[in-house]
C-alpha cells in the first residue's frame, strides 16, 4: 500500500484554509467568527491549547453555514481549488492520510474510491469527534484501520509525519514540488525553526518585552544618579531577578530554584557583554541618545539569550 499526505503533498496548498476563504466569500456574515478563530490561533501559538482544540476553534465558522455539505461540494467544483500535484499518479493501492477534516477531503473528486484516514469532525459544528490525525496519531489510526497492512511507500511535505515515515519501507519528503528521500535527521533550517518558530519562543518574546521595559526603565532611573554606563549595569542587574522569575514561570514552566537562578545568571553573561559593547559603541562612540542605546542593546541579545537559557539554564 502507498500512503499519501494531502495538504502540501497531493494538494498544492491547504484545503482547510482554501475552503474557509471560499465560504467567507460566499457568506460574508461568517466574518463574525473571526475573533474566535483569531483567539484560537493565538492560544495555539502561545502553547496554551493543542492543535486539536485550535482546529475546532477555527472550524467554528461551520455553525454559520446553512448547508455545510453543499458548501463543500461547491468548493471542490470552484476555481478556489488548487491543482493536484503533477508528480502524483493515482493507483488502486493508494491511501490518503491527513490531519484535515474527513468531511472536507472525502468530497475531493480526484480521491474518489481511495481509502481515507482523516481527522473526524462534525461538519455542522466543527467539533472534533476524536484526536487530531497528526504525527504519532497517524500511525495509530493507520494500524487501527489496516492492522495487517504494510506501507510500501509514504509521501508527505511535513516532517511532523516522521513517525509514519519510519513505519514505511520507503518514505519521500515532498519539497517544492519534488520528492526527495526522507531526511535521516532534522535539517538545520528546521532545527532553527523548531527553536524560533515555537510557542516557547513567542512566550519568551512577550516576557522579553516586559524585561526590556523594566531594564530600560531601571537604567533610565539610575542614569540620573550614575554615569550612563554604570546606570545601565545597575538597571540590568536589577531587572535580571525579575526576568528570571517571569521566564521560569511563563516561558519554561520551571520551578524557581537557586541553582537554576545561578545558571540563568551565567547564561546571561554573553548577552551582558554584547549589550555593554553595544551601549559603548552607540552611546560613547557614536554619541546617540542613551535611551536609544539601551533599547538597541536589549533587542540585540534576544536570540542569543533564548538559546542560552533553553540549552543551559532551563535544560531538562
Amino acid at each position: 500500500m502507498n500512503l499519501y499526505d494531502f495538504d502540501g503533498t497531493l494538494y498544492r496548498g491547504d484545503a482547510s484554509v482554501d475552503f474557509w476563504r471560499f465560504a467567507l466569500r460566499r457568506h460574508p456574515q461568517l466574518v463574525r467568527f473571526l475573533p474566535g478563530q483569531g483567539w484560537a490561533v493565538a492560544m495555539l501559538m502561545l502553547g496554551l491549547i493543542d492543535r486539536g482544540r485550535a482546529k475546532a476553534g477555527f472550524f467554528r465558522f461551520l455553525n454559520g453555514l446553512p448547508l455545510p455539505e453543499q458548501a463543500v461540494a461547491d468548493f471542490w467544483q470552484s476555481r478556489s481549488v488548487k491543482r493536484r500535484a503533477a508528480w502524483y499518479q493515482p493507483s488502486r493501492k493508494d491511501c490518503v492520510i491527513t490531519a484535515s477534516p474527513d468531511f472536507l477531503i472525502r468530497a475531493c473528486p480526484w480521491l474518489e474510491g481511495l481509502p481515507l484516514i482523516a481527522t473526524r469532525m462534525d461538519p455542522r459544528t466543527g467539533e472534533l469527534l476524536g484526536a487530531n490525525c497528526r504525527g504519532a496519531e497517524k500511525v495509530r489510526r493507520f494500524r487501527e484501520t489496516f492492522p495487517k497492512a504494510t506501507i510500501d511507500g509514504f509521501w508527505s511535505d511535513s516532517l511532523s509525519d516522521t513517525p509514519l515515515a519510519h513505519y514505511a519501507q520507503t518514505a519521500w519528503w515532498v519539497r517544492r514540488g519534488r520528492c526527495v528521500p526522507w531526511p535521516q535527521e532534522l535539517p538545520f533550517s528546521h532545527r532553527l525553526r523548531a527553536h524560533f518558530c515555537s510557542s516557547q519562543f513567542l512566550r519568551f518574546i512577550l516576557c522579553g518585552g516586559f524585561n526590556v521595559l523594566t531594564g530600560v526603565g531601571f537604567a533610565w532611573g539610575f542614569s540620573f544618579l550614575l554615569q550612563a554606563n554604570a546606570a545601565f549595569v545597575a538597571g540590568y542587574l536589577l531587572s535580571l531577578f525579575f526576568s528570571y522569575l517571569l521566564n521560569a514561570s511563563v516561558t519554561f514552566h520551571a520551578r524557581p530554584t537557586l541553582p537554576a537562578f545561578l545558571r540563568y545568571a551565567i547564561a546571561y553573561l554573553p548577552n551582558f557583554l554584547i549589550q555593554n559593547l553595544t551601549v559603548a559603541l552607540i552611546y560613547n562612540l557614536l554619541a546617540w541618545p542613551k535611551l536609544l542605546a539601551y533599547l538597541l542593546s536589549a533587542l540585540l541579545g534576544i536570540p542569543l539569550t533564548f538559546l542560552a537559557l533553553k540549552c543551559f539554564a532551563f535544560r531538562a
